[in-house]
């Protein structure tokens, strides 16, 4: 039988008094890097609207480093009592309070809910074929809003628009960072990149690949409008007719096989999809005469599309 969850407060004074005990100068800096993640996670998940549950995600969040000032001889007496392989050890110290912490949190919380615990082991390296629950607290502990500086910053905004390609960015960043100083890397984080890396593609090849799909005989008069200097919600924005509802609808499932969607709009003839970097407004003819949003895009530089 499954132990219930305490309350996320309950949780947040378990993680306290754990670092209240230790001498880390930074141990409460410490604690409140772990209440921003679970706030960013919880963000993650609403603006996303990501299959994830938002209990288990904030658990996740406020305990990912619940073992992160633990000692080395603390380490490896968890390995021993928990019959790991020693080899785990021989990975960057700056990996243990992950790939063991879901073992600590087991042991003193008893939390045995394998997406949380895994959410907190997969924390630092990532790893292929993320969960979402595994994605959010692995970006979350990226970009929560304390942390400061150019790289944080460029992938916190990523994140604000194609969460997945964020986490490529981050995967990347994080091998040339650890290469750099010839720290060792963890396979993990190289399987990683690879089935990430996709995700990286520019945003360029990313607005072809949204106008090849809707293009099939579905719409026609397509503007694209170049919004990067002017907005900070995307940077393309697609203005098009749907020859009928039903092709609406149907450029609408197409872009939803082959794209993350962030959100769906629907009105009475017209609908908007929003694809984190990219918006598409699909109108009916009538509609788009109606609302005129390429007259309110007049001053906006245009994007030439090659047929």
């Amino acid at each position: 039988m499954m132990t219930p969850y305490k309350e996320i407060k309950d949780y947040q004074t378990c993680l306290f008094e754990k670092f209240s005990s230790s001498q880390d100068e930074e141990r409460f800096e410490r604690y409140q890097h772990s209440i921003g993640v679970m706030k960013k996670a919880i963000e993650l998940i609403d603006l996303y609207h990501l299959p994830v549950d938002k209990n288990k995600a904030m658990i996740a969040g406020i305990l990912h480093d619940y073992a992160k000032l633990l000692t080395k001889s603390e380490f490896e007496d968890i390995v021993l009592r928990h019959a790991l392989p020693l080899s785990v050890l021989d990975s960057s110290p700056k990996v243990w309070h992950a790939l063991l912490g879901r073992w600590v949190v087991e042991d003193e919380l008893d939390i045995h809910d394998e997406e949380i615990l895994s959410a907190i082991e997969f924390h630092t390296t990532g790893k292929k074929q993320m969960t979402p629950l595994q994605e959010v607290i692995f970006l979350s502990d990226y970009i929560e809003d304390q942390r400061q500086g150019k790289m944080y910053e460029k992938v916190r905004n990523i994140a604000m628009k194609d969460y997945k390609k964020a986490i490529a960015i981050m995967l990347e960043d994080t091998i040339t960072y650890v290469r750099s100083r010839n720290l060792p890397l963890h396979p993990y984080t190289l399987e990683a990149y690879e089935d990430y890396k996709k995700y990286k593609k520019e945003v360029h090849g990313k607005l072809e690949e949204v106008l090849e799909t809707i293009d099939r005989n579905l719409v026609e008069n397509i503007m694209v409008y170049d919004v990067r200097n002017f907005s900070s919600l995307c940077d393309y924005v697609i203005v098009t007719t749907a020859l009928s509802e039903t092709q609406m609808f149907a450029a609408i499932h197409y872009l939803s096989e082959d794209f993350i969607l962030r959100g769906i709009e629907k009105g009475h003839g017209w609908s908007l999809v929003d694809l984190g970097d990219i918006v598409v407004h699909l109108f009916l003819k009538e509609d788009r005469e109606l609302y005129g949003l390429d007259r309110l895009y007049i001053n906006i530089p245009k994007v030439s599309i090659q047929k």
